[in-house]
C-alpha cells in the first residue's frame, strides 16, 4: 500500500513537471510568433536641408565715360562739313588790309584776326576810325602754299555788353586769288544786321572748294553804330577761320 502511494506521488510530480515545461515552451513559442509576425519599424534618418545659397549681388555697371568733344573757347566745334578741316593758324599770314587800327594794348591788331584768340575784351582786327568813309573795307589772308579752300568762318566782335558784335559788315564778299592781284568772287552776303542786334555768333560762308593762295574778306556795306559818328564806318572781326579740303 505504501509503495503504491509513493508511486502515485512520483507520477504526480512527473506530471506536474511535464505540464510546467510545456507551458514554458508555449510561452516562448508565443513570443517567437509575435516577434516574427510583427512588421519591423524602419528607422527614418532625417536628411539635412541644405541652406539656399545667397544670390550674388550684381555690381552696378558704370556708364561709359564720353570723350568730350574738343571745342573752341566760345563753343565752336569746327566745320560741319566732314570733308573740310581748319587750316592751322601757323599756315596763314596777313597779306594786306584796307586800313588797320594797330593798338595791341587795347586788343586790336591785324595779326589778332588769325591768332586763335576769340577773347571777350575786344580782341581782333578793326579798320581805322574814319578810315573807310567810302563804305568799303577788306582784309587779305595769305597761305604758305596753295590751299583748296571750301569755307570761311567770320567771328564778330566778342566784347561784353552793348559792344557785342559791333561793326560786323552788313554786306560782304569772299574772293580768292592765286597771285594776290586777280580776284574771283566765290561767295557773297547782304542784309546782315547782326551788328544792330549784338549778334556774336560766327557767320559760316560755304562755297565750292577752290585752290588759291590768297583769300579776301571784302566788306561792301559797313556800319556806324555811334550816333555821334565818333569813329565813322568801320569793320571788325574777332577771328577769321579758314577751312580747307582734307588731304
Amino acid at each position: 500500500m505504501k509503495k503504491r502511494f509513493m508511486f502515485t506521488v512520483v507520477l504526480l510530480i512527473l506530471a506536474l513537471t511535464l505540464c510546467s515545461c510545456g507551458g514554458n515552451e508555449d510561452s516562448e513559442a508565443g513570443k517567437s510568433t509575435a516577434t516574427a509576425g510583427s512588421t519591423p519599424t524602419a528607422k527614418v534618418t532625417a536628411t539635412p536641408t541644405k541652406a539656399p545659397e545667397p544670390t550674388p549681388t550684381e555690381e552696378p555697371t558704370e556708364a561709359p565715360t564720353e570723350t568730350p568733344t574738343e571745342v573752341h573757347p566760345d563753343g565752336d566745334t569746327g566745320s560741319s562739313d566732314s570733308s573740310l578741316t581748319q587750316l592751322d593758324i601757323g599756315d596763314i599770314f596777313i597779306e594786306e588790309t584796307s586800313s588797320s587800327y594797330e593798338s595791341p594794348g587795347e586788343g586790336w591788331c591785324a595779326d589778332f584776326a588769325i591768332d586763335g584768340d576769340y577773347g571777350d575784351e575786344g580782341n581782333g582786327w578793326s579798320t581805322s576810325p574814319h578810315g573807310e568813309e567810302d563804305g568799303d573795307a577788306y582784309i587779305i589772308l595769305g597761305f604758305d602754299g596753295e590751299q583748296e579752300v571750301g569755307q570761311v568762318k567770320l567771328w564778330p566782335r566778342q566784347s561784353i555788353g552793348d559792344e557785342l558784335g559791333l561793326y560786323f559788315p552788313i554786306a560782304y564778299e569772299i574772293d580768292v586769288s592765286s597771285d594776290g592781284e586777280n580776284w574771283t568772287n566765290v561767295a557773297s552776303k547782304e542784309g546782315d544786321y547782326g551788328s544792330d542786334e549784338n549778334d556774336d555768333t560766327p557767320r559760316v560762308i560755304d562755297f565750292t572748294p577752290v585752290k588759291c593762295k590768297y583769300i579776301r574778306v571784302h566788306g561792301t556795306e559797313l556800319t556806324d553804330y555811334n550816333p555821334m559818328h565818333a569813329d565813322g564806318l568801320m569793320m571788325q572781326f574777332a577771328e577769321i577761320e579758314v577751312f580747307v579740303v582734307k588731304k
